[in-house]
């Protein structure tokens, strides 16, 4: 009697599993996170924590430092997955080119996704199955910061409207239903579009860019500009506008109201955010008096992506007569944020599009990652890595890095925490700090201190 219970117990596990309800391998994905980083020549620019007046860092290694905390927070979401993109226009690339995961090796024990858009366009992911999975994630993103092969090439050429058209387009077509988010780390400076999100910039901005309303044919923009090309293919995300082309005005398919409310129930339904981090530099007066005053060629490598320089139209297909669709004229001599603050390397307009991009939906988010001169990160402490300033450098100093609030975050205002954990001053709490912590280990206590747990 009790076999033949047994063997009917077993041939009901049998069915289950034959019919879908053994335990799955991992969950489902709930999230689609796209790292896309800005891999043009002006990313290479001189950036970070300013000491004796010289930034320590560069655009494209505090990209990576930005990338990270833009994701930490998911440091513990096991049914997220990330995939990893790079974009510039070289003899090789023109436009986004995936990075990590390309095979399913990449992705060690997690899951790896492909996802194929309607017009084939294939996109891989490795699913976050743990946290060590998303340690994964940061290591790749510390490893392509150091290789040569993937450092920006010395070309400032930005495709950058037809990137961000492309990664839209390729995830919206596929008919994932999950929620899609867009990491975005660059420094701006649009110049060599050539598909179907090129434009001229808009001459409207920012005031008008507050993607608020649908009561105007395109949220106050230039009906052409590359700007409302990227927001037309992002409010469209799930309607298969390929890559923001434009047709008649009127013929536009539109959000369901002007009134704002309603906007933002219908976008939280695409389940799309942005994740926009934009890096630039506010320089002295001085230095832009000098920079006004020098040759093209010094200017261009104290600022490259405020200066037009028409002779990059020769290194294009497009002919030069066309080339007014792919370079937006701009000053170094743009007006400063605030008085007295110095005058930001980046074109205001562009800025005041990125930040509006930064709350186009209810999920999406803005930083602006600036160098100034007249910041000092961190505070000082009594000794090296004493972040509780007890006298003594201990676990106690390693646990308030390691909090998931603080560990890879910006040491900026209001994160006051953040700030005290940033022994090295450079702006980001990051293993640098850790390292720190342990080269001073036991430093100044009185009493015999365990080794650190990391």
């Amino acid at each position: 009697m009790t076999s033949r219970k047994l063997v009917s117990f077993v041939s009901v596990l049998g069915v289950l599993a034959a019919a879908g309800y053994a335990s799955p391998a991992h969950a489902a994905t709930t999230e689609y996170v796209s790292i896309i980083l800005d891999q043009t020549g002006s990313m290479l620019s001189p950036a970070g924590a300013v000491v004796n007046g010289v930034p320590s860092s560069n655009r494209w290694l505090e990209s990576i430092k930005a990338a990270k905390s833009a994701i930490a927070g998911n440091s513990k979401v096991t049914t997220i997955a990330y995939g990893i993109w790079g974009f510039k226009q070289n003899d090789t690339q023109n436009g986004p080119a995936q990075i990590w995961p390309l095979v399913a090796a990449d992705c060690g024990a997690a899951t790896f996704e492909t996802i194929t858009s309607a017009t084939g366009q294939k996109t891989f992911f490795c699913d976050a199955i743990s946290s060590k999975q998303f340690d994964a994630v940061t290591a790749k993103l510390d490893a392509i910061a150091k290789e040569t092969a993937q450092i920006p090439q010395d070309v400032w050429l930005t495709p950058l409207a037809d990137s961000l058209c492309s990664m839209m387009e390729n995830i919206s077509s596929s008919g994932v239903t999950a929620k899609k988010t867009f990491v975005f780390e660059s420094d701006a400076g649009e110049n060599v579009s050539s598909m179907t999100c090129l434009g001229v910039g808009d001459t409207k901005a920012p005031a008008a860019w507050t993607y608020q309303t649908t009561a105007t044919e395109e949220w106050g923009m230039d009906i052409d500009s590359w700007q409302a090309k990227v927001t037309r293919k992002l409010y469209r995300f799930n309607l298969g506008l390929t890559n923001g082309a434009v047709t008649k005005a009127g013929a536009q398919v539109r959000l369901p109201s002007s009134d704002k409310a309603t906007v933002d129930a219908a976008l939280a339904a695409y389940n799309v955010g942005w994740s926009v981090d934009i890096h630039y530099e506010l320089f002295p007066p001085a230095q832009m008096m000098a920079m006004s005053l020098a040759a093209p060629s010094a200017s261009a490598k104290l600022a490259p992506q405020v200066i037009t320089d028409r002779s990059l139209t020769t290194l294009l297909q497009p002919s030069p007569a066309e080339s007014s669709l792919f370079f937006s004229a701009q000053s170094v001599t743009a007006a400063p944020l605030t008085a007295g603050a110095g005058t930001p390397s980046i074109d205001l307009g562009e800025l005041g599009f990125f930040k509006a991009l930064g709350r186009s939906t209810p999920r999406s988010k803005f930083r602006e990652i600036v160098t100034d001169p007249n910041v000092v990160f961190g505070v000082t402490h009594k000794l090296p890595g004493d972040v509780d300033d007890s006298g003594c450098t201990d676990q106690a100093d390693l646990n308030i890095i390691k909090q998931q609030d603080v560990w890879l975050q910006r040491a900026v205002q209001p994160l006051q925490i953040a700030i005290r954990a940033d022994v090295t001053r450079d702006g980001w709490v990051d293993q640098a700090d850790k390292d720190l912590v342990v080269a001073h280990w036991a430093q100044g206590c009185q009493n015999p201190v365990r080794p650190p747990v990391l």
